[in-house]
């Protein structure tokens, strides 16, 4: 019997074994947010490390699962330091990291050089590392040349939000989670997190907690806002509603489970640029797999829904350009282009538009919105806040995503067209609300960057032992 019984148990072990440490990173950010402003919460974030240190890809895949709670940060040790479960995560993984490489070069200090060969080779075959640097570099440049001195301190914070956390996110996990098995498994806990973030939106808007807006209740959930919360939910709404058409059998079920329960959020947020955006990629998602039919059911079911809304809500529908948001967005615009008249080169400078557009720019027509603060298009928002530099890096970025989309359609793989796919949906809504300058959508951009990202030939030179995990 125990011949019988040890070969299975065995199985078992190896099936569980791959998910022990990111299992041990979420329970420790949970441990952190339990005991949120208590020496407890600095131990949990000590063990964090101490994991990163054996094992940075176990904190790296529970990343982009952490992203709906970006806006609940927590105090992480008896000082003021409030930092939310991503940055605690990433934190956590750079000082492991970087422990692990002291230790590496203390031990043996000869072994920096062929290291040092093995980056350099590592970054060439990087499809995203130049557009990293340049967003590293362009963002660097908007510091010494913001419009208004006065507001520095915001440029600095969003410096740190939008550009230095996701861009060392992107270049982590394109180190340590090369194995696809891990990034199946980074998109598979992503997605499960944000069905469990739809289902409590749901449920607290069921209680009445909410926006009134237009004579419907939108759920916002743990987000400042619904259209925050709509923008958290449709990348990896996008993720899961592409595997399921893409796929099949069993699995291709629990992708649309999630999916579907994501939708159910998404339209209770009433964001009518999401709706359509992920309405439109989803109807090119089913055109690139090559599923007629599953596209054809799609476009019926978005037809339905849409048809649903405007019996349920035909204010919130049909006010869009009639003095709505839609209405309101275009003077948006206006002021935005007469900003970038003043300010073409450098912009305005990171997290500034409010402190431009309100003093100066809002036309009387949109004073009900004269504390917006961004431009409401991807466009116009990378410019303003990163000058030229930051037009050119949109456009350079737009370029890698087409040519990593062309690539997953001739080659068939599921998972990078999902995830350009759920690229390519948020940029189509950030043309009209916001595409990238969030705390959560810079990392989700980055983290699906990093996974669409082939594993480099240089690395499979490195010696396993030295990666520890």
């Amino acid at each position: 019997m125990l011949d019988r019984l040890a070969p299975r148990l065995h199985r078992r072990m190896r099936a569980v074994a791959p998910w022990f440490s990111p299992a041990c990173a979420a329970l420790l950010v949970a441990l952190a947010y339990a005991t949120s402003g208590s020496s407890l919460a600095l131990l949990a974030l000590a063990l964090l490390t101490a994991l990163a240190v054996v094992s940075p890809r176990g904190t790296l895949i529970v990343l982009p699962a952490s992203l709906g709670l970006v806006y609940q940060p927590v105090l992480v040790g008896l000082g003021t330091a409030r930092l939310n479960p991503a940055e605690i995560l990433l934190a956590a993984t750079a000082a492991g990291v970087a422990s692990r490489a002291a230790w590496s070069v203390i031990r043996s200090p000869s072994s920096w050089h062929p290291q040092l060969t093995v980056l350099r080779s590592w970054f060439g075959e990087l499809r995203f590392a130049a557009l990293a640097v340049g967003l590293a570099v362009a963002g660097t440049v908007s510091l010494g040349t913001v419009a208004d001195p006065t507001h520095l301190r915001e440029s600095v914070r969003e410096f740190r939000w939008v550009i230095l956390e996701p861009v060392v996110a992107y270049f982590l996990y394109c180190w340590h989670v090369r194995e696809p098995a891990d990034r199946w498994r980074a998109v598979s806990g992503w997605v499960i997190a944000s069905s469990v973030v739809g289902l409590y939106s749901i449920g607290a808007g069921l209680a009445g907690a909410g926006v009134e807006s237009e004579g419907v209740l939108r759920i916002r959930g743990l987000h400042p806002h619904p259209n925050a919360l709509a923008l958290y939910l449709e990348r990896p709404l996008l993720l899961a509603a592409t595997l399921a058409i893409a796929q099949s059998g069993r699995s291709r079920w629990l992708w649309a489970a999630s999916a579907a329960i994501t939708s159910a959020a998404l339209v209770l947020t009433f964001s009518r640029g999401a709706l359509l955006s992920v309405l439109v990629t989803l109807g090119l998602a089913g055109m690139f797999t090559g599923h007629p039919r599953r596209t054809v059911a799609l476009a019926v079911a978005g037809i339905l829904a849409f048809g649903g809304l405007l019996a349920a809500a035909p204010e919130r529908i049909l006010s869009l350009f009639q003095g709505g948001s839609g209405s309101l967005r275009l003077h948006i615009w206006s002021a935005a282009v007469a900003m970038l008249r003043d300010y073409p080169l450098f912009g305005v400078g990171l997290d500034q538009f409010l402190y431009q557009y309100a003093p100066r720019y809002v036309a009387p027509e949109a004073w009900p919105e004269r504390f917006t603060s961004h431009p409401h298009n991807l466009v116009l928002d990378a410019w303003l806040r990163l000058g030229l530099m930051g037009l050119a890096l949109l456009l350079s970025g737009a370029a890698l995503i087409v040519r990593a989309l062309s690539h997953a359609v001739r080659t068939g793989d599921t998972l990078a067209l999902a995830t350009a796919v759920a690229i390519v949906g948020g940029a189509m809504h950030g043309l009209v609300d916001n595409g990238y300058f969030l705390p959560d959508l810079a990392l989700a951009f980055w983290l699906l960057a990093a996974i669409l990202e082939p594993e480099p030939r240089s690395l499979a030179r490195v010696d396993e032992a030295s990666e520890m995990g």
